[in-house]
C-alpha cells in the first residue's frame, strides 16, 4: 500500500463521491487515463444506503472501472474522512455492514501493484460530487456523455454467479452444430425447416462454428483477383464482387473503418505506438459495440441479433446479468436469430435514406466532370504502384491516355499508346484533361 504522503505521480486517478438523501441514493465516479480522457459515470442505487455506505460504494465502483479500463496502478480521491482512514487502517470499523465493504475495497485493491488514497475536501472533489448529485437526484434526462448504471442491491450482497450468454451447451449454437455435422434435424417440421435455413450462415472448420458472408465487396487489388482466393469464395459458396469503377465511394466504406480504428488507437496509445497490437482488441470491440448513426444499430447485434453484454455490466451486476436465466435467454436468442434478416432490413432501409440525403448534399457541392470519346487525359496514379524510390517527388499523374469507351455513369474505358486499353474501367474523378 502507499499512503498519502508517497511522491510518486500515478497514470491513473480516480475520484469518488456518494451521496444519500431523502430524494434517492447514488454515487460519482470520475476516472482519468493516462493519456487524459476523463471516463465519468453515475450510479442510482434501487436500494436505501447511509452516506459512508454511499461511499463506499462509489469507491467499489470506481475500482472495478478502473480494473475493466486496464489501469495497474491508481490514486485515488475521496471526500469521505470516515472510509479514507478505514482503508489506511487509521480508524476502526465497528458496524458489520462497514465491516464487509471495507474488506471488499482492500480485496479489490489488491488488485492493483501499486495505490495511493487521499482524503481530499469536498470543492476538490467537485465533478463526483455533482455526479453523486445527479445519480440521487429524482430526474430521468441524463446527458449523453455520461453513463449511469443502476444498481439493484449493495455490492456486498453476494449474488449467484452468472454463466456465459453464448455458451456451447444447450445454445442456440448446438442444433446448428448437430445438422451441420451429423445432419441431425429437430422432429418438428417447422422447427427443421428454420434450422436449414439458418445453418445456411454457417459453416464448421476445426469442429468450431464459424459466420460465412453472402457476399464480400473488394477493390480491384490483384490479391482478390488470385486463383486461392477465388477457390476460397467457390467452396464456401460466398460471392465476390469488385467495387465498380462507376462507384468508388464503396472502396471508401471500408477505408472509413480503417480511419476509425487509427483514430481510435492514437488516441489510446499516445506516445506508445509501438504496443498497438494490445491495444487493437480494445479497439475493435468498442467499435462493433457503439451504435452506429446510418443504421441505428450496433455492428455486434447486425451479425448476433442481440447487443453485447460489456465488461463493465458484469463488474457492476447490471439488471441484463442479475436477472439472467439460461433458459429464457436461449429461447430468447433463437427469436432473435429468426427476426434478424428482418432487422437487418430495416438498417439497410435507414442506411439507404442515410446515403441518399449524403447523396444529395454532396452532389449540390460537386461539378460533374464529363469527358468525351478521343479526349486525351491523365490518370491519378495509384499509391499501391507508385514508385517508391523517387519518394515524395513521385508524380501524381501518368499518362496520356485517350478516351475509347463509357463504361457507365462516371466510368470510361481509356487507352495508352503502347500499353494498350487498361483492363478495367476508370472513374471520372481519377481522370483529368491533358493539355499537351
Amino acid at each position: 500500500m502507499m499512503e498519502e504522503q508517497g511522491k510518486k505521480i500515478f497514470k491513473w486517478q480516480l475520484r469518488v463521491d456518494g451521496s444519500s438523501n431523502t430524494h434517492g441514493n447514488g454515487a460519482g465516479v470520475v476516472v482519468s487515463t493516462p493519456e487524459g480522457d476523463l471516463v465519468e459515470c453515475a450510479l442510482r442505487f434501487d436500494f436505501k444506503a447511509t452516506n459512508n455506505q454511499a461511499e463506499y460504494e462509489a469507491l467499489i465502483a470506481g475500482l472495478k472501472i478502473s480494473t475493466v479500463l486496464g489501469a495497474d496502478e491508481v490514486e485515488i480521491f475521496s471526500d469521505s474522512q470516515v472510509v479514507v482512514n478505514q482503508v489506511l487502517d487509521e480508524y476502526q470499523a465497528r458496524d458489520e455492514s462497514m465491516i464487509t465493504y471495507l474488506e471488499l475495497a482492500k480485496e479489490l485493491l489488491e488488485r492493483f501493484k501499486e495505490y495511493r488514497i487521499v482524503h481530499v475536501p469536498r470543492e476538490e472533489n467537485e465533478k463526483a460530487d455533482a455526479l453523486a448529485k445527479l445519480a440521487s437526484a429524482t430526474i430521468n434526462i441524463w446527458p449523453n456523455n455520461i453513463s449511469m448504471i443502476r444498481l439493484l442491491q449493495p455490492s456486498i450482497v453476494k449474488t449467484k454467479e452468472v454463466g456465459a450468454v453464448f455458451g456451447e451447451r444447450n445454445s442456440w449454437i448446438t442444433p446448428i452444430k448437430e445438422y451441420l455435422i451429423n445432419d441431425v434435424l429437430p422432429s418438428d417440421p417447422l422447427e427443421a425447416k428454420r434450422l436449414k435455413y439458418r445453418a445456411t450462415r454457417y459453416s464448421v472448420l476445426n469442429g468450431e462454428l464459424f459466420g460465412i458472408p453472402n457476399t464480400i465487396i473488394t477493390d480491384n487489388g490483384t490479391q482478390f483477383d488470385g486463383r486461392k482466393f477465388i477457390e476460397l469464395c467457390d467452396k464456401y459458396g460466398i460471392n465476390n464482387y469488385y467495387a465498380s469503377p462507376a462507384h468508388p465511394q464503396t472502396n471508401g466504406q471500408t477505408e472509413a473503418v480503417n480511419k476509425i480504428i487509427k483514430h481510435n488507437l492514437k488516441a489510446k496509445l499516445a506516445t506508445k505506438k509501438g504496443s498497438w497490437a494490445d491495444k487493437l482488441p480494445q479497439v475493435l470491440w468498442a467499435y462493433r459495440t457503439t451504435e452506429r448513426g446510418s443504421t441505428g444499430e450496433t455492428p455486434y447485434s447486425m451479425a448476433y441479433g442481440a447487443e453485447a453484454v460489456i465488461p463493465v455490466e458484469t463488474s457492476f451486476s447490471s439488471p441484463r446479468v442479475q436477472l439472467f436465466q439460461p433458459e429464457i435467454n436461449i429461447n430468447m436468442l433463437k427469436c432473435s436469430l429468426d427476426e434478424l434478416e428482418e432487422r437487418r432490413e430495416r438498417a439497410q432501409i435507414r442506411n439507404t435514406a442515410y446515403q441518399q440525403r449524403v447523396a444529395r448534399y454532396y452532389n449540390s457541392h460537386v461539378r460533374e466532370r464529363r469527358f468525351t470519346l478521343g479526349d486525351l487525359v491523365l490518370k491519378r496514379v495509384n499509391p499501391g504502384t507508385r514508385d517508391k524510390a523517387t519518394g515524395s517527388l513521385a508524380d501524381k499523374w501518368e499518362g496520356p491516355y485517350q478516351i475509347t469507351g463509357i463504361a457507365g455513369h462516371g466510368a470510361y474505358r481509356i487507352t495508352r499508346e503502347g500499353f494498350g486499353e487498361l483492363p478495367r474501367p476508370c472513374n471520372a474523378q481519377y481522370l483529368k484533361i491533358y493539355f499537351p
